[in-house]
């Protein structure tokens, strides 16, 4: 008999987006932990970049206040609260947010230290 254990966590990534919101799993969440805030942006495919920033890189204040994001991490989520966030990131990606969550997965970017939420795959739900 052959058996298939679970581990207490999914394999992927996956972010949910919302109107007002971005909430990682925990796994997508993971290289945001030791971060102080995030940047957020889209990348030419219309996928969702987000760049975990050092307290030192905020604070030399040549990334503009406006760019800089708060999160929570949390046991199981993090998350990125911004309605005007979202609704930039809705007309760059041509998406339509509400309150029902729309799930893509999510990749890192190892060599740019960039989590990506790929929303140019169909398929968000």
């Amino acid at each position: 008999m052959t058996i298939q254990w679970f581990g207490k966590h999914p394999d992927e990534g996956t972010a949910s987006l919302y109107s007002t919101n971005i909430t990682l799993n925990t796994i997508a969440g993971q290289q945001l932990i030791s971060a102080y805030k995030v940047q957020v942006g889209v990348d030419e495919k219309k996928n969702i970049v987000i760049r975990p920033l050092s307290k030192n890189q905020v604070e030399r204040g040549d990334i503009p206040t406006e760019m800089i994001f708060s999160f929570q991490c949390k046991k199981t989520y993090s998350r990125i609260c911004s309605c005007s966030l979202m609704k930039n990131i809705e007309q760059a990606c041509s998406l339509s947010l509400s309150s029902d969550p729309q799930k893509y997965s999510t990749r890192w970017n190892n060599d740019e230290g960039f989590l990506i939420i790929e929303t140019s795959v169909k398929g968000g739900n």
